[in-house]
């Protein structure tokens, strides 16, 4: 059972190392870890904390609303007194002439069977033939009694003038009667305007061809009885208006951080209804809200990885850039959520982009100030004026740190992003019809300003931290190297005179090279100041720090000779990392020599006549080759220094002199293959190769012959004051000397 268990421990211990030891699984851990980071994050903001409330409780706290959101019980509450003040949309109701017609008709129909049933009797004509007689009193009292059952209202003077009429008559007073009807109920009549049209009837309506004035009155009191009011309501009309006066009522916002309920106070419907809107009481959220918000995550992540893969491998090849790529943007985005409850134009996106445009470089920024901006959109809720705000401060942000000199430059760099960032509020702000006299805007501005300057020093004051816990080297590091009073090369300009005075030499053409071939050229001097450090722990091995003296050398077999020469770059690599120096400076040191040859005790190995057989590579450096561009510079920058430093020591060098040596130089180190690493191209080193004899010419050019005072102060021409007469060039040759190249 024990040899189980220790099997498996052992099995599981190896699986972990195996896939700890693979980049490809670290690289995918890490992104499923900054995914998961960036999900809590933004879920923190977009899916807020629940409050265990019910309407008619007692707040425990003060609760602002994270974001704009409408009151709907007060905004519905005002829209539906709108509503209620729109009045019913009327209509004139056809029905009511229609009855008023009726009736008129079914009047006049009455009157006329009346007539024609209650008749004189018929009596017989002088011809013969009947004819009815004249009209009676009996006939006429007839009558009048039954129209008055009709006409009940009437008079009987009405009805006798109605009875006694003639038929024509009849009928134009039925036909003007109803044409007076309709045309009165053919217009609005509302209710209160009834009495004012019967006493216009009454007064003013004359029927056309009635003379009897008994007839007249008869007439307007049967329309004065049929006038109505004749209005009813449209109900979809109504409904329409109602509705339109409930759409033209504005919603009732309640702005973000605007206080829904105080501390204390007990939670009203109209509060409550708030706070489940916001999502800040009721039940959780479900499940697909928190996977949009890792989706998100996931797609941001995966985006900026992708650009890594397609475009900057060399990144992901480096874990710690990975690291920092990562770190930069949680932080960022963790500041951002902070200070938006405060305010949007704090968010210090700025910050961010400044950080990765210094640590790693600016199209990385770049890429991360879109993601930046995506992420400002939803922290924001898709707020428009923040998000392009931090859209335009990411952005300026990268470009306002492209030469950092000092750390002082940082906060110039944020005086430029708040006034980028003031230009865009000020054109949001003026499209949306604000006025320049508004202090809500001038308090925006106050924001900008101080969000600017709040990222200027977040990254001046994370930068070091970054530095140094990473081992990144930014041109801020670069210039603190560059300090002639850093300690390291304080010391090499005590122990080892001569070297730092070669290293100058070298910084100088490395520093004019770089520029030529568009490298770093910052880079390749300060690496040039300390690629020879190893020197100090035996600086008398090295012929420029020998001045004359005896050489240690002439005392030592070959092959020791070799090893001492070869430790100098250990021995530099084990300084630089005592004082903490950046591994892009420790590249300088490892790489300046590659693996060439340390052909001057090889050689004199070979030729000692011991018969002992000689190993080339045991005259070798260790390596590597120069992997970069500003490396490989240093390498050439070196060599072509020392060996034409060591022809000038013989004599005064002309152009073309100073030209083949440089030549015979960079041949030697490409035909060995020293260059194979690098990115140099041929147009490039002859760029270099022109660069180096520019810059040594101007060395090693040769001075005005000054005559030499004697005792007597009678001069004597061909003499430096104060050195000996050097000899011609070309004569008196001596064998290079151990350290000049160190070779």
């Amino acid at each position: 059972m024990n040899w189980w268990t220790g099997w498996k421990e052992r099995l599981g211990q190896s699986w972990v190392r195996a896939l700890y030891r693979s980049a490809g699984v670290r690289r995918v851990f890490w992104g499923l870890l900054f995914g998961a980071l960036l999900t809590g994050l933004l879920a923190s903001q977009v899916i807020p904390a629940r409050l265990n409330l019910q309407e008619g409780d007692v707040s425990p706290v003060d609760i602002e609303a994270p974001r704009d959101i409408v009151n709907r019980v007060e905004t519905e509450r005002r829209r539906e007194e709108a509503a209620a003040r729109v009045q019913p949309v009327m209509v004139i109701d056809p029905e009511v002439a229609g009855a008023a017609e009726a009736a008129l008709r079914r009047i006049f129909a009455d009157i006329r069977s009346v007539r024609q049933r209650v008749v004189p009797p018929v009596e017989e004509g002088e011809s013969g033939t009947p004819n009815r007689g004249p009209l009676t009193e009996e006939v006429i009292q007839q009558r009048i009694r039954e129209l008055g059952t009709i006409l009940p209202q009437a008079s009987e003077s009405q009805l006798r003038a109605l009875a006694t009429a003639d038929d024509d008559t009849i009928r134009r007073l039925e036909s003007e009667t109803v044409a007076q009807a309709l045309r009165l109920l053919s217009r609005a009549i509302r209710p209160d305007e009834v009495e004012a049209v019967r006493a216009q009837v009454q007064n003013a309506w004359v029927p056309e061809g009635v003379d009897s004035p008994e007839l007249i009155y008869l007439a307007r009191d049967l329309v004065r009885e049929r006038i109505r009011a004749n209005l009813k309501e449209d109900q979809e009309a109504t409904e329409r208006a109602r509705e339109q006066a409930r759409q033209s009522v504005p919603p009732v916002i309640v702005k973000q951080r605007q206080r829904i309920v105080s501390k204390g106070e007990v939670i009203t419907h109209e509060q409550y209804q708030m706070l489940l809107d916001l999502e800040l009481v009721g039940p959780r959220a479900d499940a697909l809200k928190l996977f949009g918000v890792a989706l998100f995550s996931y797609l941001v992540v995966g985006l900026m990885g992708y650009y890594l893969w397609r475009y900057r491998p060399d990144l992901l090849e480096r874990e710690n850039r990975i690291l920092i790529i990562g770190l930069v943007g949680l932080v960022t985005c963790s500041l951002a959520i902070l200070t938006l409850n405060f305010s949007g134009y704090l968010m210090p996106w700025a910050a961010g982009t400044m950080l990765l445009a210094i640590l790693i470089d600016t199209r990385v920024a770049l890429v991360m100030s879109l993601l930046f901006t995506l992420m400002a959109g939803v922290i924001t809720q898709g707020e428009l004026s923040v998000t392009a705000a931090s859209a335009v401060a990411s952005f300026v942000g990268v470009y306002s740190v492209r030469r950092v000199e000092a750390r002082a430059t940082l906060i110039q760099a944020g005086l430029w992003v708040g006034a980028a960032v003031v230009v865009t509020i000020l054109a949001l702000h003026l499209i949306a019809g604000g006025s320049l006299v508004d202090l809500t805007f001038w308090r925006d501005v106050l924001l900008v300003m101080a969000g600017a300057l709040f990222a200027a020093v977040l990254a001046v004051g994370s930068l070091p931290i970054l530095e140094s816990l990473f081992g990144v080297l930014t041109p801020i590091k670069l210039l603190e190297l560059a300090n002639p009073n850093h300690p390291l090369l304080k010391r090499v300009l005590m122990e080892a005179p001569g070297t730092y005075h070669h290293t100058l030499m070298v910084a100088n053409l490395c520093e004019a090279a770089a520029e030529a071939v568009g490298a770093d050229a910052m880079l390749c001097r300060v690496g040039a100041y300390y690629h020879d450090i190893g020197k100090v722990k035996r600086p008398l091995f090295f012929s420029e720090n020998q001045f004359g003296g005896e050489n240690p050398h002439d005392r030592l077999p070959p092959h020791v000779s070799a090893m001492i020469i070869a430790a100098h770059v250990k021995d530099g690599v084990e300084l630089a990392r005592e004082y903490r120096l950046p591994e892009e400076i420790i590249d300088f040191i490892r790489e300046h020599h590659g693996d060439m040859l340390i052909s001057y005790f090889y050689h004199k190995a070979t030729q000692n006549g011991t018969g002992e057989h000689v190993l080339e590579q045991d005259f070798r450096y260790e390596g590597p080759r120069p992997r970069r561009k500003e490396t490989a510079i240093c390498m050439l920058a070196d060599g072509c220094e020392a060996s034409v430093r060591a022809l000038r020591s013989r004599g005064p060098l002309s152009r073309e002199q100073i030209a083949a040596q440089v030549e015979e130089i960079v041949n030697s180190r490409l035909e060995q293959g020293q260059l194979a690493n690098s990115d140099l191209t041929l147009r490039d080193l002859e760029i270099i190769k022109r660069t180096f004899v520019r810059v040594l010419e101007g060395v090693h050019h040769g001075r005005v012959e000054y005559p030499k005072l004697d005792s007597a102060g009678v001069g004597h021409a061909g003499a430096t004051p104060g050195e000996p007469p050097a000899p011609a060039a070309g004569q008196g040759k001596e064998p290079q000397r151990v350290g000049d190249s160190d070779q």
